[in-house]
C-alpha cells in the first residue's frame, strides 16, 4: 500500500500563510509516521491544501473552524 498525507487549514488568516501551515502539518505527520517505523517506499509524500477545502466561513466560531484544521491520510495504491 502507498499513502499520501494532506494538510489543511481553516479559511481565517492569510492564504499564503495557510498554505505554509498546511504543508508543515502534512510534513510533521509524515515525519512522525517515518519515525514510527513505516516503510519509506510506501510513503508517497505530503501535500498542502491550505483552506481550499475548508467548509466553515472565516468568521464562523472557532468550534466550527477547527474541523477544517486537519491532516488526512489517503491510500494511493493497494
Amino acid at each position: 500500500m502507498k499513502i499520501k498525507i494532506g494538510g489543511y487549514t481553516d479559511k481565517s488568516g492569510d492564504s499564503a500563510a495557510n498554505q505554509k501551515l498546511s504543508l508543515e502539518r502534512a510534513n510533521a505527520t509524515l515525519a512522525a509516521i517515518k519515525a514510527a517505523g513505516a516503510n519509506p517506499k510506501q510513503l508517497v509524500g505530503a501535500e498542502d491544501y491550505g483552506s481550499m477545502f475548508a467548509k466553515a466561513n472565516a468568521t464562523a466560531p472557532d468550534e466550527e473552524r477547527k474541523k477544517d484544521r486537519r491532516i488526512a491520510v489517503s491510500v494511493r495504491e493497494k
